[in-house]
């Protein structure tokens, strides 16, 4: 326990969390003596965990977090701090609405079981979610980049792209060759929620490039909203690419079609953003090219996808959805 009090306190969260084995004198629990120690030791555990995550979040990785995020808060439904924790994550992959159902059912938790209200800094959260506050937004982005290194950086997942689909071929390759319903129907959930991801990212661009063709807003103004999108849709090829696709014909072409039309739709909004930037009064016109391509993709995606979707009594998509 020493060893592991002091990597949490040198801020060593990770190594200190890889000492545990399994709940605290788990042998011991009926044992009266064993209830006090064993809680301590379970709350510095999730205690160490927190900061374990707080850590991850600095760095970016929201939409890594969000599956452990959501087991950690179902197992500990009090717990305030995970579930705060969840809805920033939430929140910086996209997804609000889901964020604040968080801090609802939360609070109904509180007052039901409780007698209690949400502690005064989840309530700011809540607010800061509601107003879409700039500083949740810069919390979650690595440092700035600028001129070339910006733009390398924005096109890495298109390359990065081009290494999973043989990376995702060679294993679905060595993969034995069975899967169950279960597989499927997760997996068809997982992907449903990457598509409500990417169609709020759509709709933003839209409105952006809208409000920019009819002079409602500057050029730049536009261009650093849709920037937040590929932000997101970063994050969005984070999640396809750690898809666990199972061995099943119509999951695996929809993978593979899916995070090519993740990579259009990346590339379709740097071009956006790079033509309103350079744009010195209302554009007339934008680039339709890549835009183009991305809709084929998506085309082809629905044709494979709705099918499962529609086994599993989820909805079906269209192009234009997303």
């Amino acid at each position: 326990m020493d060893t592991f009090e002091q990597l949490v306190a040198d801020g060593r969260p990770r190594e200190a969390l890889a000492l545990w084995r399994g709940p605290a004198l788990v042998d011991f629990r009926g044992e009266r003596f064993a209830r006090a120690a064993a809680e301590r030791l379970e709350e510095a555990r999730l205690a160490a965990i927190e900061g374990r995550i707080d850590a991850e979040l600095d760095a970016g990785r929201h939409a890594a977090l969000v599956g452990e995020l959501e087991q950690l808060a179902e197992e500990h439904p009090l717990r305030e701090g995970l579930r705060a924790q969840l809805r920033l994550a939430l929140y910086r992959s996209g997804r609000q609405a889901e964020a604040l159902e968080v801090y609802r059912s939360t609070r109904g938790r509180l007052a039901d079981e409780l007698g209690l209200e949400p502690g005064e800094e989840r309530r700011e959260l809540e607010q800061a979610i509601l107003r879409q506050d700039p500083a949740l937004r810069r919390r979650a982005a690595a440092p700035a980049r600028t001129g070339a290194v910006a733009r390398r950086a924005w096109l890495l997942p298109l390359v990065v792209l081009l290494g999973i689909g043989v990376a995702v071929a060679a294993v679905l390759a060595t993969r034995p060759k069975q899967h169950t319903a279960g597989d499927l129907r997760t997996f068809a959930v997982k992907v449903e929620n990457v598509l409500a991801q990417a169609r709020d990212g759509r709709l933003a661009v839209t409105r952006a490039v809208d409000r920019a063709l009819h002079c409602k807003v500057a050029g730049t103004q536009a261009a650093a909203q849709i920037e937040d999108v590929i932000a997101n849709r970063n994050s969005l090829l984070d999640q396809i690419a750690a898809l666990n696709v199972p061995d099943d014909a119509h999951a695996q072409q929809a993978a593979s079609l899916l995070q090519q039309a993740a990579a259009a739709s990346f590339a379709a909004d740097v071009r956006y953003r790079r033509t309103l930037l350079a744009a010195r009064r209302c554009p007339a016109k934008l680039d339709q090219v890549a835009t183009a391509r991305a809709d084929r993709l998506k085309g082809q995606f629905v044709l494979v996808f709705n099918p499962l979707a529609s086994r599993f009594h989820l909805r079906t998509w269209s192009p234009a959805d997303f």
